[in-house]
């Protein structure tokens, strides 16, 4: 598994990421096995979306998005892309 690293070649402390970019709203990084980083978008300025982290749980998933847990709960852009992510 890719790791999070400074990168030390010419001085530099930039940070080197172990992907080439965040998941698209929708879609899944497998970060390590039972481990999912999603993108869940937001409808305001400033803050248009947050990470989120899905952890296999037996036969399921955990993941906490600081929604609300009925239908009532969460944007509904969020929502829809946590269930496409999990088709």
């Amino acid at each position: 598994m890719p790791e999070l690293a400074l990168d030390s070649a010419a001085g530099s402390t930039a940070l080197r990421y172990p992907f080439e970019g965040a998941p698209v709203p929708g879609s899944a990084h497998r970060v390590a096995p039972g481990v999912l980083w999603l993108r869940l978008p937001l409808p305001m300025a400033g803050l248009n979306h947050i990470n989120v982290w899905a952890l296999e749980d037996g036969g399921g998933w955990t993941l906490d998005t600081g929604h609300r847990q009925d239908s009532r709960g969460g944007p509904p852009e969020g929502r829809a892309a946590a269930a496409r992510a999990f088709g």
